[in-house]
Formats: C-alpha cells, sequence, structure tokens
C-alpha cells in the first residue's frame, strides 16, 4: 500500500469513533466495488439528511481526489455518480434502494423501486452486450478469451461492475432464492416446532376484535394443517395477534398477551400454550396482572418464562415483570421490584445473559440486566454507541454474544446501516463494528449453522411503514471478519410485519409483510392487504458439495455429558452447532441462539460434549447440526437438553 493510500487508511479509521460509521476508501481509480461503498455511503448521507462535513474537512485534497477518481470509475461503468447523488435526494434513495445504473434514473420520475428479477437480468444482458460486444447466453458471464483480452484493456470499470454483478447470481457465492410460495395467510408470528413444523399466525382478518387465524406448515411437504376451529376442544380462545412468545423447555409454545379488544395498544391478560404434537392450544385460567400488548417472553436457565413489558391501553404501559413459573404449575409469580416502562412496538430485545439475568440490549440505547430472583430488579449496564434502533434487530450470535444492527433514532427517522455488538463475557461495552451494505429497519437477523447471520427485508426509508425503499437484497454477516457480505435478492417485499425462521435442513423461510400495506405500495383491498406467500433461501454452503449426513443421534440429552451420533462422514467433520428453535415476530427472534459443540470423531460417529453451563444454553429444544471442511451443514436433528 503506497504512502498515500495508508494515510486515506488511516484517516478513515481515526474517524469511526468519532463519527460511529465506517467509510471504504478505494485504493484505485478504477476499483468499482469499492467506489459503489462510497456511492452507498453518499447517498445515505443525501437521503438522511446527515452532515459529514467534518470527515471531508479532515481529509481535504484527498477527499477531492477521491471523488474525481469514483465519478471517473462509476460514470465509465454506466453507474449514477456521486454528483448526482448530491444534486437530488430522490437519486439518493434509489441508490439505497439497489438501483445504481443511468438507466434507472428514469425512474425518479415515477416511484421509486427495486429491480425485479427479469430488470436485473436485462441489466446484466446490457452488461454482457458492452463487455463482449454480443449477448452470452444466460448461463454464461465470461466472454471468449479474445474478448476479453480487448476487455482487461479497454474497459476495467465495466469488467469490475460485471463481475460484482455476476457474482450475486452465484448461488455458491450468494445462495438462491426459491420461486413464492403460496400460503394461506400473512405470517406475522413464526415459531419452528420440535417436529420440524412451522407455526404462523397473523392478524385477524378484516377486523382486530375477529378470532385469529393460524395455521402449521410443514416445509417437508408444503402442506398447511389447521388447528381446531374455534368453539372445538384444543382451540384457541382468544386474539393473540401482537403477543410475545418463547419455548418452553418442554418444547411447548407459550404466548403471552395480544390483542384484548379491537384497539391497537389494548393488551390481553391471556396465556396461551402450543402443543407442536398434538396441534392443540390450552388458555390457562391464570392471567397476568395487567395486559400486555407487544410484550417479551424469554425463558431462562431455571426453565422459567420471563414476561415483560407491553401496554394495558394505548397510552398505559405495563411496567411490572411476571414470571411463568417452571415444572408446569401453571402460575405467574410477579416481579414487584423491577419496575420499568420499556417502549411498545417494537419488542424489547432480551436475553439470557451468561450470568442467568435477563440482559436487554435494545431497541433503546440504554441497555439493561433483570434479576428475575425475589421480587426482581433492573439495572443498567452500558449504552450503546449509535443511540436508539427502533425496528431494528439483535440476536446472540455466540455464547454471551449479542448483535444489534440497523433500525432508526426513532419510530419515524430514517434508518443506519451500522452495527454493534457486545461480549458479556468480557465486558459490558458496545463496540461499532462493520456496517451492512444497506441501511434498514423492519429486517429480519436470522442465525445459520456456520455461525454467520443473515439479514433479510425491511427497507431504507424512514417513517414508520414505507416501503419505498424496501430492500430486497439480502446480507450475509461473518461474526470473525465482522463484515458483511451482499447475497441474493429476494423477489418480494418484504418489509413491516415480516417474519424469518431458520429451517432443520439449514435454509431460511421468509414470509410475511405488508400488513397494513405501507406507503409507497399498491393499495390494495383489505381483504388482499400483505404478502400470502413465503420464499426460501439456500445459503451458498448448499452449494458447495455433498452434505455430511447424521444417520442416527439421542432424542435427549443432559448437561455435562457426552452423548455419540452415527455418521459415515465422522472423518470430515471440522464443526459441531446447535441452533435453539425460533421463535419470531416483529424483527425480533425470542428464541434463537448458537453454542458451537465440542467433539472428538470416532468410528462411524461423533463423541459431543454437551455445555456445562445451563445459562448459556437453556433448556429446551435445538437443531444441531455437523459441517464438514467446506462448512457444508448436515440436515439437523432436533435433540432436547434437560
Amino acid at each position: 500500500m503506497n504512502n498515500k493510500a495508508s494515510r486515506l487508511l488511516l484517516t478513515a479509521t481515526t474517524l469511526i469513533a468519532f463519527e460511529n460509521f465506517y467509510f471504504i476508501l478505494p485504493l484505485k481509480a478504477h476499483n468499482v466495488d469499492a467506489c459503489i461503498d462510497v456511492l452507498q455511503e453518499e447517498a445515505q448521507i443525501v437521503a438522511t439528511g446527515t452532515s459529514k462535513r467534518e470527515i471531508k474537512r479532515k481529509l481535504k485534497d484527498e477527499y477531492k481526489e477521491l471523488e474525481k477518481e469514483c465519478d471517473h470509475g462509476l460514470e465509465e461503468a454506466g453507474l449514477i455518480t456521486l454528483k448526482q447523488v448530491r444534486k437530488d435526494k430522490a437519486i439518493a434513495n434509489l441508490v439505497l434502494s439497489g438501483q445504481i445504473a443511468q438507466d434507472d434514473l428514469s425512474s425518479t420520475k415515477k416511484k421509486s423501486k427495486q429491480d425485479d428479477l427479469a430488470e436485473r437480468e436485462a441489466r446484466m444482458q446490457r452488461i454482457r452486450k458492452e463487455i463482449c460486444a454480443t449477448p452470452a447466453p444466460e448461463e454464461e458471464y465470461a466472454c471468449p478469451k479474445s474478448k476479453q483480452e480487448t476487455l482487461n484493456s479497454q474497459a476495467p470499470a465495466s469488467k469490475a461492475l460485471a463481475g460484482k454483478l455476476a457474482q450475486l447470481t452465484d448461488p455458491i457465492a450468494a445462495g438462491e432464492w426459491q420461486d413464492s410460495l403460496d400460503w394461506p395467510l400473512v405470517a406475522v408470528h413464526m415459531a419452528v416446532g420440535p417436529n420440524g413444523k412451522v407455526l404462523a399466525w397473523t392478524r385477524p382478518k378484516l377486523s382486530l376484535g375477529n378470532p385469529p387465524q393460524y395455521t402449521l406448515w410443514n416445509p417437508d411437504t408444503h402442506t398447511f394443517t389447521n388447528s381446531p376451529p374455534f368453539g372445538q376442544p384444543g382451540a384457541l380462545l382468544t386474539d393473540i395477534f401482537c403477543a410475545g412468545h418463547d419455548f418452553a423447555p418442554s418444547g411447548k409454545l407459550l404466548v403471552a398477551g395480544g390483542h384484548s379488544t379491537g384497539t391497537a395498544g389494548d393488551g390481553s391478560r391471556d396465556i396461551n400454550v402450543y402443543d407442536f404434537i398434538t396441534n392443540t392450544w390450552n388458555s390457562y385460567p391464570n392471567k397476568m396482572n395487567s395486559g400486555r400488548w407487544y410484550p417479551t417472553v424469554t425463558y431462562n436457565g431455571s426453565g422459567e418464562g420471563v414476561i415483560v413489558g407491553g401496554s394495558i391501553t394505548g397510552s398505559t404501559l405495563n411496567t411490572i415483570s411476571q414470571v411463568w413459573e417452571a415444572g408446569g404449575t401453571q402460575s405467574l409469580r410477579t416481579l414487584s421490584s423491577a419496575v420499568l416502562g420499556l417502549p411498545v412496538n417494537p419488542y424489547a430485545w432480551n436475553f439470557v445473559a451468561p450470568s442467568g439475568r435477563i440482559f436487554n440490549s435494545g431497541p433503546t440505547q440504554t441497555t439493561r440486566a433483570l434479576d428475575t430472583t425475589g421480587t426482581g430488579k433492573w439495572s443498567t449496564i452500558s449504552n450503546s454507541k449509535f443511540g436508539n434502533r427502533y425496528y431494528g434487530s439483535s440476536l446472540m450470535y455466540g455464547d454471551g454474544k449479542v448483535l444489534i444492527v440497523g433500525g432508526s433514532h426513532d419510530k419515524y427517522g430514517p434508518p443506519t446501516k451500522t452495527s454493534e455488538v457486545v461480549e458479556l463475557f468480557t465486558s459490558s461495552n458496545w463496540i461499532p463494528v462493520f456496517p451492512m451494505q444497506f441501511a434498514r429497519r423492519h429486517h429480519n437477523a436470522t442465525l445459520l449453522p456456520d455461525e454467520k447471520v443473515l439479514v433479510t427485508g425491511g427497507t431504507s426509508s424512514g417513517s414508520f411503514n414505507n416501503t419505498t425503499g424496501a430492500v430486497l437484497a439480502a446480507e450475509m454477516w461473518d461474526p470473525q471478519t465482522t463484515q458483511w457480505t451482499t447475497v441474493a435478492s429476494m423477489k418480494k417485499r418484504r418489509t413491516y410485519h415480516s417474519t424469518a425462521v431458520l429451517l432443520p435442513d439449514g435454509r431460511v423461510v421468509l414470509a410475511g409483510g405488508g400488513l397494513p400495506i405501507g406507503s409507497g405500495a399498491a393499495d390494495d383491498p383489505l381483504t388482499k392487504q400483505g404478502n400470502y406467500d413465503a420464499e426460501i433461501y439456500s445459503p451458498p454452503y448448499l452449494f458447495k458439495g455433498t452434505r455430511p449426513v447424521i444417520t442416527s443421534a439421542p432424542a435427549n440429552v443432559s448437561y455435562n455429558q457426552t452423548f455419540t451420533i452415527q455418521t459415515p462422514d465422522a472423518a470430515s467433520i471440522s464443526k459441531v452447532t446447535w441452533i435453539r428453535l425460533s421463535s419470531t415476530t416483529h424483527q425480533f427472534n425470542a428464541g434463537q441462539r448458537i453454542s458451537r459443540l465440542n467433539f472428538t470423531p470416532a468410528a462411524g460417529g461423533l463423541f459431543i460434549e454437551t455445555p456445562t453451563k445451563i445459562n448459556l444454553n437453556p433448556p429446551g429444544y435445538y437443531m444441531l447440526f455437523i459441517l464438514n471442511g467446506e462448512g457444508v451443514p448436515s440436515v439437523a436433528k432436533i435433540i432436547q437438553i434437560t
């Protein structure tokens, strides 16, 4: 790296802590990939009105030369330039939504939207034509050698752009989205049960006062089974739209609260439990202290369901936490000393910390911990760097490790692309890491078997439910490097009220969204609001070779135990992970958490060690994956730890 580049990189790095974002600098004039990163950063600045004059002042002449070089490279590639972004906020929003070609500028005269699959393919054909003089067959992304040599000497920027877009269509690098599947409802809530089936429910049709709609989906056969109808044994008796939920150690789903009337904000006092094996509901006579709309449920290491937050009415918060006690007592313990009013819509992001306390990572800037012993106590831990992250997302990506990503300072502001982590074993301080490629709110974050994190959907637009800037491109975060990589794009907008969960076969299902329809979306009749379908994403690891196989595994294990699984692929296994079953709504998955398990190869199988610390892996059901040296996971075996 030359001295000038070193000074640029050092200057940008020293500004990270001051500005709380990463500014990516290109080191060569025709590094189009890097200039696209700069373009997206500049678009974010223009779209949000955020001032970054301090950065420009400190970079001085280097920044001016950077602008000139990037504009030259972007213009040569037929892309929107930095100058154009600064002149027009609509163009900035266009870039944030994923459209960066000059041909896309015509859409600013109408409404901004991302390319659908056909438009993306048409753009790829234009790029091929520019590079090779004649369109290449659909399955080919490289030019004949002689023309490639001409390209290397005459169009380096176009070559870089073509390589970038080709990579996004290569499933080995970007994964692949399956065509959408019809669903009978808009999946506002989803949970994956111990039998591998997916429970989904939605807002009651037409009116909030009507009984809710729910279904059980079998991913293997793509069939749906309805629960018993209202009035029959095992039927659901209350409205659980906007309830909180998490899995009990038994594998049953505890659902707390929901709507008590047709008025948004009026919480229900009801406790419902769903049994995946019998496909039935049980509504308990014991009620919570007051109504809860948007509460969060978290099962701790003691097997207790900790219920936090929610609203009693639209203007009154439920400030008292409660515990659904372990052992099937069907009783609630009130934490009368733990008084705290957490905002509703979105949910509180709560996790079991290594200490056994409930760690609240957001969405407010102040992070806290709840001690559930006795009458309870809240303690302030630290402040995250960015601030509030309304409609962002958070997950526990390792033992005691928490990620927060995206969201907005307030409920109606523009979102950020920034992300932060905290490692509770060593510190309570939040550390900024690399930002996403796109600013997002209303997105979902899902843990994968290889310990990476997939972020899908959401919008880069401000205001509460604005779909104009819907982001179709998914992104993947690597906790080892803390860097984000753009992967394949889905086909539909998935914004507010969308959900995503990991399936036992290692794929991710993304469903729902659009209920209610947001600004920038078609004004459909009420009965057609939302996405009555789902898309399934196959991550890159499913295209990297033959999958290892688990031929047998125990159904139950205990803590601090060594158990055996059978696999013909024992010699090739490099990693064993397990992920707690998902239970998600409103961009927060209360169930998922991942741990890496120690193992020893054996003849025809593996000896695997279970965790010794109960708070790192609370009792319940987990998807067990084995991964080979290429990072390819097996289909999971679902195992209960007690």
